[in-house]
């Protein structure tokens, strides 16, 4: 009988050990959590609760599912007659690349709406198929055919940011309401669009699976699908990476300036994109990445002088001193810097989603490279004076996009 009693306070203290540790980790969990949700609020801390379901996207999808609608065909000599289609067309100011990009991606989202082939007409300020290729959807295929169908079969139709007017397509049949051959669509709105698409009760039967993703993965796997880097680029990159990353990890920050003398005909973002409060935030920031054994700092900017100082204060600081043109607003050089501006952009976006540690500024083009990134993981975005980490969601809620 005592040594059952032995044996049974063995049991019970053993127990309650357990159950003593237990109740300590719940609580500093909770501890935690309600700092989180005090300092970032509560989407983000729900957020950051949530499996970052982003990185697998690409295998959760099923390509078919987009392009079961596009009347893709079989390869004969009349591959574009008989159908109809939908052109993202940019000729005079349609904005940066970012916005570029989320206009092409809604523009095929409302080619599938529509039950149409999509076609990029994208030149400005030259033609975007001599860096990029297409991946699994060819959107050049049709593309001089388009340009030749008469104009009375055509309709060009321009949406722009104004919330109301977009609002207004939410019960709109594309199908029907969209008649003529060609539709060539001029449009830089994305999340407008998908928040109007999500209420439109014919999304459901044109592209049910949209209900199966969030905005990012949506533009994540829609723009996986439409390109892929040409060789130069990808080239250019493995250059860069043998040269400079050399096995390091590579930590990146966007610092979107707006108007300055590298930039002169920006708009003026001094109240929401200030020189000072982002130089005087990232850097410090930047700055705990300084073991140069381990890591190596590369900064996208629309600034020379932003370049500078880095060089000055950030010694593992890569520089690459390329040709900084907005590609929506380059009138004051020639075409062929022009088009090494825009190389720039679309290389520098290809190396802000390879980073392992990227830091944004309220920019569509920063953010979209996070998106195409795909995860969450060392994520951060400046928000007013402070660095928070981030998630792929939380990134709209804090900066709010149209």
């Amino acid at each position: 009988m005592a040594n059952f009693n032995i044996v049974g306070r063995k049991k019970i203290t053993s127990k309650y050990k357990w159950t003593k540790k237990v109740v300590f980790r719940v609580a500093v969990f909770c501890w935690i959590c309600l700092i989180v949700f005090q300092y970032f609020g509560p989407t983000l801390l729900v957020d950051i609760l949530k499996t970052d379901r982003t990185e697998p996207v690409l295998a959760r999808s099923n390509v078919f599912k987009f392009v079961e609608h596009l009347n893709i065909g079989p390869k004969i000599a009349n591959i574009c007659d008989g159908r109809n289609f939908l052109v993202y067309t940019c000729n005079e100011a349609c904005g940066g690349w970012g916005d570029r990009q989320k206009g092409i991606v809604s523009s095929f989202l409302l080619a599938l709406m529509s039950n149409r082939s999509f076609v990029i007409d994208l030149h400005v300020p030259c033609d975007i198929s001599g860096f990029l290729n297409p991946n699994t959807y060819d959107w050049t295929e049709c593309l001089q055919y388009v340009k030749n169908v008469h104009r009375n079969n055509t309709e060009t139709i321009i949406i722009g940011k104004r919330a109301s007017s977009i609002e207004a397509l939410e019960e709109t049949d594309f199908l029907q309401a969209w008649n003529k051959t060609v539709i060539f669509l001029e449009i830089s709105s994305f999340e407008l669009i998908m928040k109007m698409l999500r209420s439109n009760p014919y999304t459901e039967n044109q592209i049910s699976w949209l209900k199966e993703f969030t905005n990012p993965e949506v533009l994540h796997l829609v723009l996986k699908f439409l390109f892929m880097p040409k060789s130069k680029m990808l080239s250019h990159f493995n250059n860069f990476s043998e040269e400079f990353i050399q096995g390091r990890q590579l930590v990146c920050g966007h610092l979107r300036v707006g108007q300055n003398p590298s930039n002169p005909f920006d708009d003026d973002l001094t109240g929401t994109n200030n020189k000072y409060v982002l130089v005087n935030n990232i850097f410090p920031f930047l700055k705990q990445f300084k073991d140069s054994a381990k890591y190596v700092v590369y900064l996208a900017t629309d600034s020379d002088e932003v370049r500078k100082n880095a060089t000055s204060v950030i010694p593992n600081y890569i520089n690459l001193n390329r040709t900084i043109v907005h590609v929506d607003k380059y009138s004051y050089v020639n075409k062929s810097e022009a088009c090494e501006g825009l190389y720039t952009a679309l290389f520098e976006q290809y190396i802000l989603t390879k980073c392992d540690y990227l830091v944004l500024t309220r920019s569509n083009f920063g953010v979209n490279a996070a998106y195409i990134r795909g995860h969450s993981r060392g994520l951060y975005i400046l928000h007013r004076t402070k660095i928070h980490p981030a998630t792929l969601s939380y990134i709209q809620t804090v900066y709010k996009f149209q």
